[in-house]
């Protein structure tokens, strides 16, 4: 994508991406069971980036520093949840404020 000031910039910024936060449900459901992390594994992850110095960012931190070069954290994270299932509020919302991080939701509006 060309860049207002026409610099070529590259950044590695790791993307985390999750579906659902909530306990696996009956071993009948399986592609939703091989989409599932539990609460505990959640904060587990989070706990982990937290305890390393990542510190997230959102997609629109991540576009700036590649159009215009603004500074990203020494260990940027971007955090993603798809579809915008009930368990994005009830459980990984309240994490992400635990620990201080933002997280970006692509919600469904229309099927």
């Amino acid at each position: 994508m060309p860049t207002p000031d026409g610099a070529c910039r590259t950044v590695r910024v790791p993307i985390l991406m999750y579906h659902y936060i909530s306990e696996p449900p009956d071993p009948w459901d399986r592609m939703r069971t091989d989409l599932s992390v539990s609460p505990a594994q959640f904060e587990e992850h989070l706990a982990y980036l937290a305890e390393n110095g990542y510190q997230s960012i959102t997609l629109d931190d991540l576009a700036r520093a590649l159009q215009v070069g603004s500074p990203l954290p020494p260990k940027p994270v971007i955090l993603t949840f798809d579809d915008g299932h009930r368990d994005h509020y009830t459980e990984a919302f309240p994490l992400l404020q635990r620990y201080g991080y933002t997280g970006t939701f692509f919600v469904v509006t229309s099927l």
